[in-house]
């Protein structure tokens, strides 16, 4: 992978995969140890919008400490994040089968045929990719992945947070991706200008920063789609809270 300056360094990519919904994201690191992959994982599942109840993954060497058991650093982050893990038995790659196909795609759509500037360029051009590759239909669920949200659709919390706050949930049409697309480009804004667009020591430096430019793009940042303005301007009265 290119890193800038004539050099390149070897590169792998987390690939994380809903159970139910198919829905996918990827993250690309620079090492196998805990670190990367931890940062790689919590950055799927920022991705996907949503925390798991349980977390599947292989016996990889950072994760697992043997016997089924997690490594330390394993633990203490989905202890931090109240996630359950399991992890596959040894010599079967069946049980991980949804997240070997989204793999397999992933390495035969995306990969062949690409160049990249520099690794910010890889996961620009890998988020775009997933947005499109969520939106498909998937043959099997016979419904696009981003329409099958379970976290979203089955969700008694959201429910919940919804009604207390009076707020009405209305669900995207099926294969219709315009009827989401603010939320999809203030992704792809907030990926370019917060999540790559700046170095950070580590992802805890990075997690930091977000409120920060939560506060600038909602209260300063200029909007091209609303005449320059920034989005809390249109922001008035909201169920009675004046902000």
């Amino acid at each position: 992978m290119p890193v800038g300056h004539g050099e390149v360094r070897r590169a792998w990519v987390v690939v994380c995969c809903l159970g139910y919904s198919r829905a996918g994201a990827g993250a690309l690191i620079f090492s196998k140890e805990a670190p990367d992959v931890l940062w790689g994982m919590s950055r799927c599942l920022f991705s996907l919008g949503a925390l798991a109840k349980l977390m599947v993954w292989d016996r990889e060497g950072c994760l697992h400490a043997g016997g089924g058991r997690p490594t330390d650093a394993y633990a203490a982050f989905c202890g931090q994040l109240l996630l359950d893990w399991y992890f596959c038995e040894a010599a079967d790659p069946q049980a991980k089968g949804v997240v070997e196909r989204l793999q397999g795609y992933l390495e035969t759509n995306f990969e062949p045929g690409r160049r990249f500037a520099n690794h910010l360029d890889f996961q620009l051009q890998l988020d775009a990719w997933f947005q499109k590759a969520n939106a498909r239909a998937h043959k099997m669920l016979r419904a696009r992945p981003v329409d099958n949200a379970w976290n979203y659709v089955k969700n008694q919390s959201l429910r919940e947070l919804l009604s207390a706050r009076q707020i009405k949930h209305l669900r995207t049409q099926a294969y219709r991706p315009q009827t989401n697309g603010k939320v999809e480009r203030f992704h792809q804004t907030m990926a370019r200008e917060w999540a790559y667009g700046m170095t950070y020591r580590s992802h805890h430096h990075r997690s930091r920063a977000l409120p920060h430019w939560l506060e600038h793009y909602n209260t300063r940042r200029p909007h091209s789609g609303i005449g320059n303005r920034p989005p809390l301007s249109r922001v008035h009265n909201l169920c009675g809270q004046d902000i």
